[in-house]
């Protein structure tokens, strides 16, 4: 006799010697104390998950609701097959979807092989994404093995239930937040916040739970969320009126599109086709008006920001184009977003935004798990589906079980409309196992006798042990990575600088793939170096001075090798690398070669993100530092001779071409780069290119046109271009755009002088002097100019140094 095939149908036949296997009439005993404690504590699942949160992480919906989902699962998996070994029998039902989830998981291991970053394919990352990883697909998975072979088609109602009164109340609570912010008790101070994610995420789960309080119109009599249906329907749809996204109505509409489809092949009143038909034609008109219920009601929505559809897709052109297989692997969207974004998002207010997610999971699937591993998922759509509908002479999902199809149809149009979080994946995978259940029966069942069957059993006590050692061991870095993020969370509000740094190193030993708590660290140490400086600078004890200056020198060398360590570590991840580049450029000053460490690491980086205009702007300024540095030795070395010179102005010059093209590649990723084009100009004007340094702060001053100090620069340099109607000009500009600018009132005193016109200039100086007492320089221009003596020959204006540098130097 052949070993029994795991996910189809068997014929048994008699045979002299016992069999492998048997069928049975009936595959779960009531009595039996460890399944009854696992239905519980999926039922637990199911009603927290919506509503699950925890104020202590830095991050306190997904991380909370993943380790949740994957504890609870792992668990109610435990006592499963706790379960299985105490009868000595294993039950599995049998179902199509079985195949689509086998296939779906063979295909994300596959796309977690060739992940661009392992690490945050198995854990998610805090900061970008945990829906997508594996951690939380194991919850997911196990969640659709537990309902599928745990559970009765009879326990679907209340399965239901459950959900709906949960959704119910995570949109209750969510819309309270506008008017009563109930949550800060519950020491939460972020502004409308809700237990599901964003507003719009909020938004899609009323859709849902509108469309499901349809879906169950007339069904339950008794159930709890029979009292809840009316008010549910009301609160989705206030919610979605305050909201009033065309992507929320699509999706209502969507699933109330398939209510009337269930419906018709139910055979149910006509009164029931009609108030679907009208929450249709609300939602059409709402979409075409566009009507403000939320200001009149006072509301101030926050604002939440995807990539457009275009720069979704752009992206996903880019992933396939390289890798058509499996993508970047699952919660990677940042690291193809680093690579491929579009130019144009440049040209906006969100230039300098790392997003993690696309406008819709279906993008985020594409570009995640590449074409595999998207059709893998499609395979799941289809066998929820498929399972909806007749099919291989099974009728149409019926009775209590009829609103499944209304319900998933919604989660699939939010999955092509919208992207996921750990909610709404979850209840796609609930859905999934609930349809899966609805149309199991005794004749689908596999019971396999361990007793009677050594092979079996073996198998059986090796998979348990492997599961719970799988769970062990998941467990404990997920712990460790729990604790960890509680210690940064604590770190980050607290405001002693030695906690702080305590908390963080305690942080990075319990997780130290985590770069974000390492960056954290890095950044705390360079404020603790500049401090020193500070102190270093007022000290005049000789002791104490040693001791700062030791410890800058600890600070310094613990920061290198923190962001070396980090960057070496996850080098897939282009922030660890910036972290590096910024820590050597705050280095400049006390280690030598910092600043080409800091050129080479702003390098590494814009291999990572290479549409990011930011390193090319600071490795020209460290370049333009430079070669000011080199300026003043020449101008403060009298005794340099004439080869020394020589030398040290060919360094300049290649300095400054260097700082030339980092400026100019900026300004190519980012045309109006203000920093950049600015800076452009400096280092025009240092190599005597006055007329392209113009241009440039011409170009600076149509985006930037109430910047003060531009135009004050670009009255100089007009000045010296011999433009000085147009540098009085910029002058008098820049005083009317700050009327308390020092340096600009002082050098249109300056040329007003030039001009002879002394008046003026007193008038000037006057101004500068109400908010300047006491200023001895000020005091004796004043003095001279008023006894009628003029010192400023002509051409000599930009050769004066500003009032409040002299003023400094003082």
């Amino acid at each position: 006799m052949t070993d029994i095939d795991f996910l189809r149908k068997v014929n048994i036949e008699e045979h002299s010697s016992e069999p492998e296997a048997t069928l049975a009439s009936s595959t779960l005993n009531r009595g039996r104390d460890l399944l009854k404690y696992s239905r519980l504590l999926v039922y637990i699942l199911v009603f927290l998950v919506p509503l699950f949160f925890l104020p202590w992480t830095s991050e306190i919906l997904e991380f909370n609701k993943q380790l949740l989902i994957f504890t609870l699962a792992a668990a109610s998996l435990i006592l499963y097959f706790g379960q299985v070994i105490t009868d000595g029998r294993l039950t599995v039902r049998k179902s199509f979807a079985n195949y689509a989830v086998l296939i779906f998981i063979a295909a994300f291991l596959l796309t977690l092989l060739f992940s661009d970053f392992r690490y945050q394919s198995i854990f998610g990352s805090l900061l970008f994404g945990l829906h997508q990883s594996l951690l939380s697909l194991a919850g997911f998975v196990i969640l659709f093995f537990l309902i599928l072979n745990v559970f009765d088609t009879e326990d679907i109602p209340k399965l239901l239930n459950i959900f709906g009164i949960s959704l119910f109340l995570s949109l209750f609570l969510g819309t309270l937040e506008f008017w009563l912010p109930f949550f800060k008790i519950l020491g939460v101070s972020q502004k409308n916040f809700n237990t599901i994610g964003t507003l719009n995420s909020l938004g899609m789960m009323a859709a849902l739970l509108l469309v499901f309080s349809f879906s169950r119109l007339g069904l339950e009599k008794k159930s709890y969320f029979n009292y809840l249906k009316i008010p549910a329907i009301a609160l989705s749809l206030l919610f979605l009126l305050i909201l009033n996204w065309w992507v929320l109505w699509l999706a209502a509409i969507s699933g109330m599109v398939f209510v009337l489809i269930s419906n018709s092949l139910g055979n149910w009143r006509v009164l029931n086709h009609l108030w679907p038909a009208v929450v249709v034609l609300i939602a059409v008109i709402f979409m075409v008006l566009n009507f403000n219920l939320a200001g009149i009601l006072g509301i101030s929505l926050p604002l939440e920001v995807l990539p457009s559809f275009g720069a979704s897709l752009t992206i996903a052109k880019n992933v396939l184009s390289t890798s058509p297989l499996f993508g970047v692997g699952p919660e990677n969207f940042t690291l193809a977003y680093d690579l491929y974004k579009p130019l144009s998002i440049n040209n906006t207010a969100f230039w300098n935004a790392r997003f993690s997610e696309p406008t819709s999971e279906l993008f985020n699937s594409l570009i995640s798990f590449g074409l595999i591993g998207s059709l893998a998922f499609l395979l799941l759509i289809f066998t929820g589906f498929y399972l909806s509908f007749p099919a291989s002479g099974r009728s149409f999902v019926g009775g209590k079980n009829k609103g499944l199809l209304p319900i998933f149809a919604t989660l699939v149009a939010v999955w092509v409309l919208y992207p996921f979080n750990t909610t709404l994946a979850f209840s796609f995978y609930l859905v999934l196992g609930l349809l899966a259940l609805s149309f199991s029966s005794q004749k689908d069942e596999l019971i396999v006798d361990l007793e009677k069957s050594p092979k079996h059993s073996l198998i059986t006590i090796v998979f348990f042990v492997g599961i719970l050692a799988l769970t062990v061991i998941s467990s404990y870095f997920t712990v460790s990575r729990y604790v960890a993020n509680i210690k940064f969370a604590k770190a980050l509000a607290s405001q002693d600088v030695d906690s702080q740094t305590r908390l963080l190193v305690e942080a990075i030993n319990l997780d130290r793939s985590e770069g974000m708590y390492s960056r954290a660290l890095a950044n705390l140490l360079v404020s603790e170096i500049s401090q020193e400086l500070k102190n270093l600078n007022d000290s005049k004890d000789s002791s104490q001075r040693e001791g700062i200056t030791s410890r800058v020198q600890n600070f310094s060398t613990t920061v290198i090798n923190l962001t070396n360590e980090t960057s070496q570590r996850n080098p897939e991840d282009s922030l660890n690398w910036l972290s590096r580049a910024l820590v050597y450029e705050s280095l400049i000053n006390l280690i030598d070669g910092s600043d080409q460490w800091a050129v080479k690491m702003y390098q590494e980086y814009s291999k990572l993100s290479p549409k990011d205009p930011t390193p090319y702007l600071r490795s020209g300024n460290i370049n333009l530092t430079k070669a000011e540095f080199l300026r003043q030795i020449i101008s403060r070395s009298t005794g340099l001779n004439t080869q020394s010179r020589a030398n040290f102005q060919n360094q300049i010059l290649e300095t400054l071409k260097l700082a030339e093209e980092n400026y100019k590649k900026a300004v190519e990723l980012k045309p109006n780069y203000v920093l950049a084009i600015y800076n452009l100009g400096a280092v025009y004007e240092r190599e005597g290119r006055t007329k392209d340094a113009i241009k440039q702060l011409e170009i600076t001053k149509a985006v930037n046109p109430l910047d003060a100090n531009i135009a004050l620069q670009l009255g100089l340099l007009y000045y010296r271009d011999s433009q000085k109607e147009k540098s009085f000009n910029e002058f008098q500009r820049a005083t009317t755009i700050f009327p308390d600018f020092s340096n600009a009132r002082w050098y249109l005193a300056l040329l007003y002088e030039e001009k002879g016109q002394l008046a003026n200039a007193l008038a000037e100086l006057y101004k500068i002097r109400e908010f300047n007492r006491g200023n001895q320089i000020l005091e004796n221009k004043i003095s001279e100019l008023e006894k009628g003596i003029r010192k400023i020959p002509p051409q000599s204006v930009t050769g004066v140094v500003p009032l409040e540098e002299q003023n400094q130097e003082q």
